[in-house]
């Protein structure tokens, strides 16, 4: 792409062709989605800079006056923006926190005769984590262990923000693009064919004086 930039620091429709004021803040916007940076950048923001009316519109090109069509592109470049813009960014997502569940699962039935004597001691960890397993003394006198197992388990807190999405029809925008182009070349060519058509007439009128003159 930055070998079609023109010598002014703008970009034509095709290679080669005049620059204009749309097509160079399409390619700049694509210059700045993929975080190019540096001359051929800045050339082209002096450019766009250059075709700015006292009301602060932006003209296609020299010959043409602003418009809020070439504007609405221009200022998005400018501004280091591209499409789609970021309008919009839900609430930060809170971490879940934990509320670790006691779910008794014994092991075993303590005999009448061999009851544990000694009450078990539970060294909880700092943060509960989904495989943690709490710490228990065994009975003093050896009998079996009927003391509950300890299985904490996480639980979110809370539902992530929502999120909006913004489609664009690039094809209709580009479509509307060939629409106003093909507008403002039509009305460049009718200025130029009256242009011609007066310069004729002038021609005209100045080749009877001359014949008269000539003819005396």
């Amino acid at each position: 792409m930055l070998s079609g930039q023109n010598p002014d620091g703008g970009f034509g429709y095709l290679p080669g062709e005049s620059s204009n004021g749309s097509t160079t803040a399409w390619a700049i916007m694509a210059l700045s989605a993929l975080g190019e940076s540096g001359e051929p950048l800045q050339k082209a923001n002096n450019y766009l800079v250059s075709t700015q009316e006292e009301n602060g519109s932006f003209k296609w090109q020299p010959s043409f006056p602003g418009d809020t069509f070439t504007s609405s592109y221009v200022v998005l470049a400018l501004e280091g923006e591209y499409w789609p813009v970021k309008i919009f960014e839900g609430p930060p997502t809170p971490s879940p926190s934990p509320s670790p569940s006691v779910s008794p699962s014994p092991s075993a039935l303590p005999s009448p005769s061999a009851l544990p004597s000694a009450s078990p001691s539970i060294v909880p960890s700092a943060s509960p984590s989904p495989s943690a397993t709490p710490a228990i003394s065994p009975p003093s006198d050896g009998g079996p262990s009927a003391l509950p197992s300890v299985s904490p388990t996480i639980k979110p807190s809370s539902m992530p923000g929502p999120e909006i999405e913004f489609e664009f029809d690039l094809d209709e925008l580009f479509k509307k693009q060939q629409e106003r182009i093909e507008q403002l070349r039509k009305k460049q060519q009718a200025r130029i064919d009256e242009m011609r058509k007066r310069m004729a007439e002038r021609m005209n009128k100045l080749s009877n004086r001359l014949n008269n003159l000539f003819s005396r």
